[in-house]
């Protein structure tokens, strides 16, 4: 089904289901890889904004942000670096299988031209 057609169709994936492939992919590991360390880690405090945080003391923060700075290789700083894991399965159980019929939401406008070529790719 085409994408103007999706409310009419329901599409189901097997299990390993290849729906796409990256070709720069080397780019971005490469980029994230030749971050210095201490960059990452400030850009991760920054993200928390852990010094903003107005209920905590000076000690605390610096305590948030020692454990941010221990564990910066768990924290993603963009969606590029989040990953999938085959590891585990899920269900959502729906009360049926009638699909959601919602009105056409008007794009605006200053979306609209990199939306129509993202269709049209």
């Amino acid at each position: 089904p085409g994408l103007n057609d999706m409310e009419e169709a329901c599409l189901s994936l097997p299990k390993d289901t290849t729906i796409a492939t990256i070709e720069n992919l080397t780019v971005a590991i490469n980029k994230v890889e030749s971050e210095p360390e201490k960059d990452r880690e400030e850009k991760i405090i920054e993200a928390s904004k852990i010094r903003e945080a107005k209920n905590l003391s000076d000690n605390q923060i610096r305590k948030v942000e020692e454990l941010l700075r221990e564990f910066s290789d768990i924290f993603a700083l963009d969606r590029s670096e989040l990953g999938v894991t085959p590891l585990i399965e899920h269900e959502i159980i729906l009360k049926d299988n009638i699909p959601v019929q919602a009105p056409y939401r008007q794009v605006p406008f200053h979306v609209f031209k990199e939306l129509q070529t993202e269709v049209q790719a």
